[in-house]
């Protein structure tokens, strides 16, 4: 995880799978913790839960692998998730036990797998997986039972050496190739490394031990770790393996080392993050040291971490009491230096920001260093003329070159001044600026130190870059600041400095989303050592950038939703009231609440809210809020109740000198002053416009260090000014200019508001159809921006629908019509229709330009119900026609409108308006790229002036669009006809390979029929071959194995086993007096007595790798691979076990009246096979001569 953490920023298409348990009992702090820094970032993640295998899983597994029927693999499939809920490593397990139980087995004789599901009752139930591990691992040897218990008290990952450590009487690299063959264990790529392939595994063998043996093993490897070379980097195991035996300890000394061992425990636990464990680790430390521990400097630093632990665990009185008590012990001023230190991050923690500047007062008096309760002027002047001397020419080489300060005493003091800074800068700005200078100066003439990085951060970056307005400067230090931070490895510090180098100086020459970066890697350095402040710090941040820069809503509103999260559980409640400050605003962007200009959604209480900022110890963090709400009551229209907010927020001002939220302030408040200028205020009025002037040259100014944070508000600003002094035409320009540029940065908030003041502007001079374009933009970039289009700001004055005028929705819904048709004489249609419909025209004719000639194309009338299409008439040849308004329309390419045409002089001998008595006519051009595509003539006979001039705009509007789709469905047409010749010859082409297909499909057929023959007459001859097989290798009586397949099975196990030195049995067994039961019974009934010895054979012996043979006559042998004598010597005794059930009468045997069985076992491996057989024959004849009925076992001696 820490890899993952140190190297995402460098990854490029890598895939990174994490897998987990998410239940309490196995989701850690520090998994969690991890887990919410990754979620916070940018990166695409995904989140797979696995679920439990379905019975369809199963069965397709059961099919593939086994080759089961459908039915049975089904059957079997039920069963095990009945049994086993679907979890794969316990359906492992209950194939394992059906194997055992024989309800699964492999038969040989077939060479299939076959499935008896009424043997199931035999299987022990268990709903614990680890509880049927547990019995499995109790019929291994006891030595691969010991190493895996061991291994399990290690962990799920060993090394095989530290076992040999551990267990030097043992043969441990047999028992773990053991346990690697059961399953038990996975070897990994190192050589002598060994991981638990489940952790259920892992418990099962940590489960066989009793709490006292468990106990003595921890405390065995603990010894072994801490005596090993790498006993530092594996400090933390050892440690838990230490404090799991601590009650079988009562050595003094080693309970002491033990409690040391835990103190530096803690320490590598905080640097991980891990804060829980590192509070475990010095709870136990003090119960161990500190009874014993008289040296106050010992128990002084013992205190100092268990308060530091608890703070970090958000345990605030039992920090405090831990800090005071480590105060009144210590003795040493070096250590209370560090206490005081950690006592003052204490209280900027929590808030308590004067508290803890007054603490570190107290504690640079001890130092003799006296610092004022305030800021005095006098003191910082003389500081910062003296820095301002010592500085000059300085680069960020030559201040990092300094040399590290070697008096205890000023370190201390640099330390102490370090640590007062964020506090000092929530009481008062200039105070903080005031400490940094006095630590700088320290730095100049001792030398740096470790902590030194905070004064040149506060002095360079928010005095010199923030305050003093010295961009370059503030970036300098800042650049400086981060080298020392990785200069002296400072983790402590890691959170802070990137986050104030991005609040005072990065945003102010770069752009604001790099700026989010060095946040980001604030807010996750924060979470990891604890610096809970910045952390929040630069969450706030984050958001606040993003709803500036104008992103998306949702997005940002979901990362919202996380740092709120986050912050609530490490207990940073103020920083968590401001982004519920800034969700309100981003709420209230997408839907206003309907009290607004009150903000209420989600219960909010405004006026409890606003009681809350005004105690905030961080006054720059309330300033957001009404920052905010200036937007968002802007944005809506609320102007007055917009500018009665600016008020309350120019009274923070002074606390947000620097940053750049300060300058979004000016620029909203420029906004709301020009919407709120009003003539008859007079002073006032021209105090504001001078206001508007003084926020614009800042804008400029700023614009020439980062255009992308600033040029788009400039060029809003400098368009608004235009708008005011009645220069309408810059105003637009600028405007534009404006949209162009928050386009091309990605700014949709500033889009929008550009179009807003578009709107208003056209508007006011009654251009309302641009007026209405710019409202349709304005309204397609909020619903991108995130903003409901039914909320956005209320229409312009003006901008109405009167009585007979068209609507910008009927514009954009004719324009779409058109531009989707794409074939002409549906388009045509459709064209006509548009026309009749918005234009009041008895009449529609279209002509369009082909071949050097105009051609009617289409032509409706309200007396006619159908439009007729694609006439293909020459107009001249038309009497319906007025040619003379037409052909001077194509030679001058000017549009005519004529409210009464018989009354104009030109037109009035025209006959076709002599005829007709035409009153209104409108007459327009389609032009592309100044070229005449076609004509659109409109008129009507009832009634004059018919075509008002927003009827002409309209169809002058829709004249561009109309040519274009023209152009385009002449284009498909041609395409079309094309395509269909192209698709006649592929037509021809595809009847040609058809027939090509057919023959080569009868000619494929024909060799199917005949492979399919091929086939069947192979599958025969397998068959064949098969039963050859079974019948070569199988008694035919018994159905066990012949002595061929007996001799070939017994050489093939004995070198399996020799070459992994594996154990091996062999047994020969002969029935008692059997040839007596032949004469006596006669030789059926003793085929029939052989048929059921045979069966007492197969009912014991089930594993897949061991062998029953016929050996000859009445002789059996078996083969017991990878078994010892135990395991051998439990099989026997189970074969005279059933052989006694079976209960077959032998009423002339001396022995006993049932049918009975002499056994010879030999364990081992031998010289070659025939030894083995040897062997296991003199045994046989030790048995026979003891008595029979017996099972002897071949010893060397015999």
């Amino acid at each position: 995880m820490e890899w993952l953490e140190n190297t995402q920023h460098e990854l490029h298409s890598v895939v990174v799978i994490l897998a987990f348990r998410d239940d309490a009992d196995n989701m850690t702090r520090m998994l969690g913790s991890f887990l919410e820094r990754l979620r916070g970032r940018q990166a695409p993640q995904q989140d797979i839960c696995l679920e439990p295998l379905s019975v369809r899983v199963i069965g397709d597994l059961l099919q593939q692998y086994l080759k089961l029927s459908s039915d049975a693999a089904e059957a079997l499939a039920v069963a095990i998730v009945e049994k086993t809920h679907g979890n794969p490593l316990y359906m492992a397990e209950y194939l394992r036990q059906c194997q055992l139980h024989r309800v699964l087995w492999f038969d040989h004789t077939d060479l299939i797998w076959k499935l008896d599901l009424q043997q199931q009752t035999e299987i022990p139930v268990s709903e614990n997986v680890v509880q049927l591990l547990a019995k499995r691992l109790a019929f291994l040897s006891e030595e691969t039972q010991q190493v895996l218990k061991t291994a399990a008290c290690i962990g799920n990952r060993f090394d095989s050496d530290v076992l040999k450590r551990l267990l030097p009487d043992l043969a441990v690299d047999r028992a773990l190739l053991n346990a690697q063959t059961g399953g038990w264990l996975m070897r990994q790529a190192a050589e002598r490394e060994y991981v638990f392939p489940h952790d259920r595994i892992q418990q099962a063998a940590y489960g066989l031990m009793d709490k006292s043996t468990l106990q003595q093993v921890h405390l065995s490897i603990a010894q072994c770790l801490v005596s090993s070379e790498d006993a530092e980097t594996r400090l933390l195991e050892c440690v838990y393996h230490f404090n799991m035996a601590l009650e079988q300890i009562t050595d003094a000394q080693l309970l002491e080392r033990i409690g040391w061992l835990n103190l530096r425990a803690t320490e590598v636990a905080k640097a991980n993050g891990d804060f829980h464990l590192a509070l475990g680790c010095v709870t136990l430390a003090m119960k161990l040291l500190l009874p014993q521990q008289a040296d106050p400097q010992l128990r002084a630093e013992i205190l100092k971490e268990r308060a530091e632990c608890e703070h970090l665990c958000g345990q605030q009185s039992t920090a405090l009491s831990y800090y005071q008590q480590a105060l009144q012990v210590t003795t040493d001023a070096r250590q209370r230096t560090r206490i005081y230190e950690l006592l003052i991050k204490f209280y900027t923690d929590y808030g308590e920001f004067q508290q803890a500047f007054e603490t570190g007062r107290t504690a640079l008096f001890h130092l003799d260093l006296s610092v004022p309760s305030g800021f005095s002027p006098l003191n910082f002047a003389a500081d910062y003329l003296h820095l301002k001397r010592k500085l000059r020419g300085s680069t960020i080489e030559s201040l990092l070159a300094l040399p590290e300060a070697s008096d205890a005493r000023i370190c201390d003091q640099i330390l102490l001044l370090s640590a007062m800074q964020k506090a000092a800068y929530q009481i008062q700005p200039e105070l903080c600026v005031a400490l940094a200078a006095k630590q700088v100066r320290l730095c100049l003439r001792y030398g740096n130190t470790r902590e030194a990085v905070v004064g040149y951060m506060v002095f360079g970056v928010i005095f010199l870059g923030g305050v003093r307005g010295l961009a370059v400067e503030g970036c300098k230090y800042g650049r400086l600041s981060l080298a020392m931070l990785e200069h002296y490895n400072n983790l402590m510090q890691s959170a802070e400095v990137p986050f104030v180098y991005g609040y005072f100086a990065h945003s102010w020459l770069h752009p604001a989303s790099d700026t989010e970066r060095y946040w980001q890697r604030a807010f996750e350095q924060g979470l990891k050592v604890g610096d809970w402040f910045h952390a929040g710090c630069a969450a706030a941040g984050i958001l606040q950038s993003q709803f500036m820069r104008g992103q998306p809503l949702e997005p940002v509103l979901q990362q919202c939703d996380y740092f709120q999260a986050t912050l609530q559980r490490i207990g940073a409640v103020e920083h968590d009231q401001v982004l519920l400050g800034i969700r309100q605003a981003l709420l209230n962007l997408r839907n206003p609440s309907p009290t607004l200009p009150v903000f209420s959604h989600d219960g909010f209480d405004e006026s409890a809210y606003l009681n809350k900022l005004s105690q905030f110890g961080s006054r720059h963090f309330a300033h957001l809020y009404y920052i905010n709400k200036m937007w968002v009551l802007y944005f809506h229209g609320y102007y007055d109740d917009a500018e009665a907010v600016a008020v309350s927020s120019q009274s923070y001002m002074k606390d947000s000198q620097g940053m750049l939220h300060a300058a979004e302030h000016c620029f909203v408040h420029a906004l709301i002053l020009a919407q709120t200028l009003r003539s008859h205020d007079g002073l006032k009025m021209h105090r504001n416009h001078f206001q508007i002037k003084r926020y614009t040259r800042q804008f400029h100014r700023w614009a020439k260090q980062c255009p992308d944070n600033f040029l788009d508000r400039a060029q809003l600003l400098q368009g608004e000014q235009h708008r005011i002094a009645g220069r309408f035409g810059k105003a637009l320009e600028c405007y534009q200019e404006a949209c162009k540029t928050a386009e091309f940065y990605g700014h949709l908030n500033l889009q929008v508001i550009g179009h807003q003041l578009t709107e208003q502007l056209y508007a006011s001079q009654t251009q309302l159809l641009a007026a209405q374009c710019h409202q349709l933009e304005k309204r397609q970039l909020a619903e991108k921006w995130g903003v409901d289009s039914w909320h956005t700001q209320v229409e312009c004055p003006g901008v109405v629908r009167q009585a007979g005028q068209f609507d910008l929705d009927s514009l954009a819904q004719a324009v779409e019509v058109i531009s989707q048709e794409r074939r002409l004489p549906r388009l045509l249609e459709t064209l006509m229709t548009i026309l009749q419909e918005n234009t009041l025209a008895r009449r529609c004719v279209l002509m369009l330009q082909e071949d050097q000639q105009y051609l009617i194309q289409a032509e409706s009338s309200v007396e006619r119900a159908e439009i007729q299409v694609m006439q293909n008439q020459a107009y001249d040849q038309s009497s319906d026609l007025p040619l003379r308004v037409i052909n001077y329309v194509m030679a001058s390419h000017e549009s005519i409108l004529l409210d009464d045409a018989c009354h104009y002089a030109v037109f009035a001998n025209d006959p076709y308006f002599a005829r007709y008595q035409v009153l209104s006519v409108l007459c327009v051009p389609l032009m592309i790229q100044g070229q005449v595509k076609g004509i659109v003539y409109l008129e009507n006979d009832s009634a004059a002036g018919v075509f008002t001039p927003d009827r002409f705009a309209l169809l002058r509007y829709l004249g561009g669009q109309i040519a274009i789709s023209i152009e385009n469905a002449l284009v498909y047409q041609k395409l079309e006809q094309k395509v269909g010749e192209r698709t006649q010859d592929i037509e021809c082409q595809k009847q040609e390979l058809q027939h090509q297909y057919d023959t080569i499909r009868h000619l494929n057929q024909r060799l199917i029929e005949e492979n399919d023959e091929r086939k069947l007459a192979e599958q025969k001859l397998q068959e064949a071959n098969q039963q050859l097989q079974i019948l070569a290798t199988t008694d035919g009586l018994t159905g066990l194995s012949n002595r061929r397949h007996f001799n070939q099975v017994l050489q093939q196990q004995y070198l399996h086993c020799k070459r992994h030195d594996l154990p091996f049995a062999l047994l020969i067994c002969d029935l008692d007096e059997f040839k007596a039961y032949n004469d006596h019974y006669g030789h059926q009934a003793g085929d029939d007595c052989l048929i059921a010895v045979a069966e007492c054979f197969t009912s014991v012996v089930k594993r897949p790798g061991d062998l029953v043979a016929r050996y000859g006559g009445e002789e059996f042998a078996v083969i017991l691979s990878a078994t010892d004598r135990e395991g051998a010597l439990h099989i026997a005794e189970q074969i005279h076990q059933a052989l006694r059930q079976r209960d077959l009468v032998h009423e002339v045997s001396s022995v006993t009246s049932r049918v009975s069985m002499s056994i010879g076992l030999n364990v081992g491996l031998g010289a070659d096979t025939d030894q083995l057989i040897l062997r296991a024959d003199n045994a046989l004849y030790q048995a026979k001569s003891a008595g029979k009925n017996r099972t002897c076992v071949f010893a060397l001696d015999d």
